[in-house]
């Protein structure tokens, strides 16, 4: 029995090892004059907050990453993108309550979309404390992200803490996805066709998306599977004009190799995803879209079958901002930043020093 304890011991210690010591080890991550990190603790959580880049700009990027749950702050500082942007401007990662390496004591009820809300207006006020009142402030929204930062400017007068929104990929409505994804599937799948190029395979392709049965939403579990069985078809088709190079680059690094706590991370998404899920689930965005009149950029892939172009197009039209433009990455799918770099940055770097 000692002799079995002290095996499982030896494998417990290697895995904590593997876990934690390469967190050091990341040049990447290296603080320098220009770096700050600290926590902000709000409603039992504990937050950590990095700040990257260029802080005598007096401009500050605040993103907000995906998930939820299941993304983290640093993970959205993985690609190329950011190192120009760095140098410009000073850039805000943080872990969202019960994200990451974010920890606290709190209940189940407190995951909720509103509570990340009062979070992010949280952290606002500590940005504006601690770099003084005449920062300019920028909000970066990425996927889920996108709607916590739609349902954070359309709540109160929280909007006036911003000098603009950029929204990648922003969802407004779960349970609306699916229908999305049909109309954009259609749209590609006919363009395809119009083009005569391979117009047997993609009328293929047609035929079995007009085969999904459409009368009931959600879709039931074979025709989501249809679905996503079409979806990765398209992609597969499309696959030479994508530019997925830097997709899943740096994925890794940010996981295991980064000051986020991955033992951590795991944790919060086993044991959390399930409350947020069914709030995150029940928010329903579009009737809201009208009290938001912030100069906005709206940035979607157009191979992005989960989060279509088509949700870019809804908040283009909702939208009450007299400054607002929808730019369509011809050559991506989910996370433009990461696979067209170049042109994310000249877009979100106009956009910034219009506005700033």
């Amino acid at each position: 029995m000692i002799k079995k304890v002290k095996k499982y011991s030896l494998w417990v210690c290697c895995l904590v090892m593997m876990i934690s010591l390469p967190a050091c080890s990341w040049n990447d991550y290296a603080p320098t004059e220009w770096d700050d990190q600290f926590f902000i603790r709000r409603s039992g959580a504990d937050l950590p907050v990095w700040i990257h880049g260029n802080r005598a700009s007096k401009v500050f990027i605040l993103t907000v990453h995906g998930g939820p749950i299941l993304g983290s702050g640093l993970d959205f500082r993985r690609g190329s993108y950011t190192e120009e942007l760095e140098q410009k401007y000073a850039m805000v990662y943080w872990d969202q309550r019960h994200s990451g390496s974010a920890h606290g004591r709190f209940s189940k009820e407190q995951l909720k979309v509103d509570e990340y809300v009062r979070d992010l207006d949280f952290l606002v006020d500590v940005l504006k404390d601690k770099y003084g009142d005449d920062i300019s402030l920028f909000l970066l929204g990425h996927s889920w992200g996108g709607m916590l930062t739609a349902k954070y400017l359309s709540t109160e007068n929280f909007q006036n803490n911003f000098k603009g929104w950029i929204n990648m990929s922003g969802v407004l409505d779960v349970n609306e996805s699916d229908k999305n994804a049909i109309r954009w599937l259609d749209r590609i799948i006919q363009e395809n066709v119009m083009m005569g190029v391979q117009v047997g395979v993609w009328e293929e392709q047609l035929e079995a998306l007009q085969s999904i049965d459409t009368s009931t939403w959600p879709l039931d579990f074979s025709e989501s599977r249809d679905l996503y069985a079409i979806e990765k078809d398209v992609l597969k088709l499309v696959k030479d004009v994508l530019k997925e190079e830097q997709y899943r680059s740096g994925f890794f690094r940010s996981s295991f190799l980064s000051p986020s706590a991955t033992f951590n991370h795991i944790s919060n998404v086993l044991t959390a995803f399930g409350s947020l899920n069914k709030d995150f689930k029940n928010q329903a965005l579009t009737s809201r879209l009208n009290r938001i009149h912030l100069p906005t950029l709206l940035i979607y892939g157009k191979y992005d079958f989960s989060i279509s172009p088509e949700v870019g197009e809804a908040i283009f039209q909702g939208i009450s901002s007299e400054s607002k433009e929808l730019s369509i990455y011809e050559f991506s799918t989910h996370e433009a930043s990461l696979t067209e770099p170049e042109r994310f940055n000249m877009e979100c770097i106009h956009f910034i020093e219009t506005h700033k």
